[in-house]
């Protein structure tokens, strides 16, 4: 929302809007500079930013800044991550404390390198949705055991209080994102769990199931041919290159064309009916897939945790359809598009269930 006090809608607290440098004359080499908003200067109608690379702060006019996009935000927060003296330092203890944990011979960017394989023959032979899923609970469980591997614990503590770290980050998940009966759910013994139970049993099964065997389109379009010389069943033609070569050899040899054609058998009026097609492959299945599938399923929880926070008001603690149209037209361009992705396979899983 825009005021005298923020024209654009910029200032949040915690500074979170990343803008990019344009138009300015007096200091060309600061155009496209990504920066943080984190002021505005009523009397100057100035924004105060930050830049990203060098921490330098600007007053920068309204019309020398415009919104970064998608790509704009990931590299202006890496920037951050990169040039911040804090996150520096902290990243500085973790490497060196995972480093003491390692055997002498090894560093951290050994066992980096040694995952970064093991995620690629994990894509090549598992397939790239199995390995997404299996770095997406890698990375879950080093986000609940990240703070405690900060704090130096023992790998055994570590696993002891994994489970409750997991029950308290799900509790936490449902609060912030179920409307309305979210904390009472949270609350409730041994929903949790079960959700903890269905999540993973869900990850086990589509982790070890094979995957249903397919038929090479190229299987069947050889089943449906006769090899040259072979016999053929029932009048069956030719294939191409037999009848090329036949053509071949008659030019070759000064004959007429379609001499060492056969004359056309006749086909039995039982040829239908007592052929043999038991060999060939089916190109066909009967089994139905359903399409509420995992991913519709994150479809409809994104969907409905979007439009909660989109018209939720933590002042009045109430949601109203007014907050969420305005919120909605000044989202992000990439979140209104997941936005519609997500009600585009919503609404196809439905159509395609009757």
């Amino acid at each position: 929302m825009s005021s005298a006090s923020d024209p654009q809608g910029w200032v949040t607290n915690p500074p979170s809007v990343l803008v990019k440098v344009r138009d300015i004359t007096a200091k060309p080499h600061l155009n496209g500079e990504l920066g943080v908003v984190v002021g505005y200067l009523p009397d100057r109608t100035r924004y105060v930013v930050v830049t990203c690379r060098q921490q330098e702060q600007l007053s920068l006019k309204p019309e020398n800044l415009h919104k970064a996009n998608f790509l704009e935000q990931a590299k202006g927060q890496y920037q951050l991550l990169t040039n911040d003296p804090r996150v520096r330092r902290q990243l500085q203890q973790v490497y060196h404390r995972v480093q003491t944990k390692l055997p002498a011979p090894l560093q951290p960017e050994h066992v980096a390198v040694v995952l970064l394989l093991l995620i690629l023959a994990s894509g090549y032979f598992l397939g790239v949705s199995k390995t997404l899923m299996i770095v997406s609970l890698l990375l879950g469980l080093a986000t609940l055991a990240g703070p405690e591997i900060a704090a130096g614990k023992s790998w055994e503590q570590i696993g002891r209080d994994l489970p409750r770290r997991a029950t308290s980050t799900l509790q936490d998940t449902i609060r912030q994102s179920v409307p309305y009966v979210g904390p009472k759910l949270a609350d409730t013994p041994y929903v949790v769990p079960a959700l903890l139970g269905i999540l993973l049993a869900g990850t086990v099964k589509v982790l070890l199931l094979p995957a249903q065997p397919r038929v090479p389109l190229e299987t069947a379009a050889t089943a449906l041919r006769t090899e040259p010389g072979a016999p053929r069943r029932g009048g069956a033609l030719p294939d191409a290159e037999e009848l090329y070569k036949l053509g071949f050899d008659d030019a070759t040899s000064n004959l007429a064309f379609g001499t060492s054609l056969s004359p056309p058998s006749v086909v039995p009026d039982d040829f239908l009916v007592n052929d043999d097609y038991s060999d060939m492959p089916s190109l066909t299945t009967n089994t139905r897939v359903s399409p509420w599938n995992w991913s519709t399923l994150m479809s409809v929880f994104y969907l409905g945790r979007t439009v909660y926070a989109l018209g939720w008001d933590p002042v009045q603690g109430a949601w109203s359809w007014g907050r969420a149209k305005a919120n909605l037209v000044t989202q992000p361009t990439y979140q209104s598009a997941f936005l519609a992705l997500s009600v585009y396979r919503v609404v196809s899983a439905i159509a395609a269930s009757r």
